[in-house]
């Protein structure tokens, strides 16, 4: 339980890294794009912005995912190790 914890707050907070990272290298970018929803669209973002922060967010999403997948207990076998 204690090695999720650690994983699950290294996940986060490399994404939080990630995303301040992203959000200093965009900030000088002309080309600007909205995201249709449907009914309405978003406010114009960097292409890059757009593309980088569905990056980071498949990365939090795929990291969470392999952390919850994680069998509880890890047993480690002592002769497979020799």
């Amino acid at each position: 339980m204690l090695l999720r914890i650690r994983l699950l707050t290294m996940s986060i907070s490399i994404t939080g890294l990630l995303v301040f990272v992203l959000c200093i290298g965009s900030q000088n970018l002309r080309d600007r794009k909205n995201i249709e929803l449907g009914i309405t669209s978003t406010a114009p973002f960097p292409t890059g912005f757009i593309v980088g922060s569905s990056i980071v967010l498949g990365f939090l999403s795929g990291s969470t995912t392999a952390i919850s997948l994680m069998p509880k207990e890890v047993k480690i076998n002592k002769n497979s190790l020799d």
